[in-house]
């Protein structure tokens, strides 16, 4: 029989309160993980193209933090691409249009979709800052109008034209051009909001939002119990999760659906006034949109499964005097947030929220750390 040393022994006891203490740190720490999620946000003004009335509105945003829009001009609105260090960048409009243009999508190739006026139609269009704006053209034989609305890391593209004079959503590529996804059985018109990487598409068909793909077409995602038979999708992120609005007893409240719990209410902000929709999600499952107040006005909110549905308002900090954040359309992997502001005279701003962990955070996380440093030296001194 072998025994060991009390060196040994007293060694092999320190791991073994190392391994425990570890354990407890993580213990400890877990929640406090979980409070970075409850976020405080800076507000970036992205300002306003030369000319018009001094308004802009925020749609888009990539995992790089380029976000695209609108924004008034002299005799028009042009569509808008912002990055970090540099000011808007005007995607102009197509050859033939009288100055309108609105950005709704972006990639993180950088490559922006929407709509744009040319002739005396409006078409979707794709842009570059290579190739600049190209146009993608319609559905043949049919109404000369087309809209974008999003684009994925494949560079397929969701939106909606016109094979007759009613809508019909489509999910173009460069190779197969504009594809036709039909309407519901029962519905005339269909919408192409969105659409993941997996070149999932989700929109409404009349007045029930679907989701889309391949294999199986287009699919009715229901309604809420006591509603009034609405719904419509805007969004959905590369988990299959989908976001939108349905009507409830409570009136228009915003909605997350995947194929396993069916669509779910996530309600209104306290103190809402019957209107609600859910506009963004992202791979973390973090939702943003917007709500209706008992005054009247809309607020943007953010919602998780940790801290359901919070007023985006209280949240930001030093926000400029008479400002609030109205309405907020989409969020990236980072969890910044685009949209829209209004300022003191009821000016309309498009918006960066960029994330600012709690302080806190950093103290747990830095208590941690230091813990782990003194259990070391103990360590090393005991066996020096």
């Amino acid at each position: 029989m072998k025994f060991e040393s009390r060196g040994c022994a007293e060694n092999r006891m320190i791991k073994y309160c190392q391994k425990v203490f570890l354990v407890g740190i993580v213990t400890f720490l877990l929640p406090c993980i979980t409070c970075v999620a409850q976020i405080r946000y800076q507000l970036v003004d992205l300002g306003d193209l030369p000319g018009g009335t001094e308004q802009s509105f925020g749609y888009g945003i990539n995992n790089i933090g380029d976000v695209v829009g609108e924004s008034n001009v002299t005799g028009g609105v042009r569509g808008f691409l912002w990055s970090v260090g540099n000011s808007l960048t005007d995607v102009g409009d197509l050859p033939g249009g009288d100055n309108f243009s609105t950005a709704r999508g972006i990639n993180n190739s950088g490559t922006v979709v929407g709509r744009s006026s040319q002739g005396t139609n409006t078409h979707a269009f794709v842009w570059d800052n290579v190739n600049g704006m190209q146009d993608i053209g319609d559905f043949a034989g049919g109404v000369d109008s087309s809209s974008a609305s999003d684009i994925n890391e494949l560079g397929q593209v969701a939106g909606h034209g016109f094979p007759t004079n009613s809508s019909r959503a489509f999910l173009w590529d460069s190779i197969n051009g504009m594809q036709d996804l039909g309407v519901l059985s029962g519905q005339s018109s269909s919408l192409g909001n969105a659409l993941n990487d997996s070149g999932i598409v989700v929109g409404s068909s009349g007045n029930r939002g679907f989701v889309w793909d391949a294999v199986n077409g287009m699919q009715d995602l229901g309604d809420l119990p006591g509603g009034t038979d609405v719904s419509v999708a805007f969004d959905i992120n590369n988990s299959n999760q989908v976001v939108g609005a349905s009507n409830n007893a409570d009136g228009r409240v915003a909605i997350i659906w995947d194929e396993v719990s069916g669509l779910v209410s996530l309600g209104q902000l306290p103190n809402g006034n019957g209107w609600a929709e859910a506009r963004g999600i992202n791979d973390l499952g973090q939702v943003v949109g917007y709500s209706r107040l008992s005054g009247g006005s809309f607020n943007g909110f953010i919602w998780d499964t940790e801290n359901g549905m919070q007023n985006l308002n209280g949240l930001v900090e030093a926000i400029p005097s008479g400002w609030f954040v109205e309405f907020t359309s989409a969020i990236n992997e980072s969890g910044q947030i685009v949209g829209t502001a209004r300022d003191q005279n009821g000016v309309r701003h498009a918006i960066l929220l960029n994330p600012v962990p709690e302080p806190n955070s950093f103290v747990f996380i830095a208590m941690a750390t230091m813990g782990m440093i003194m259990v070391r030296r103990q360590h090393h001194h005991k066996f020096s």
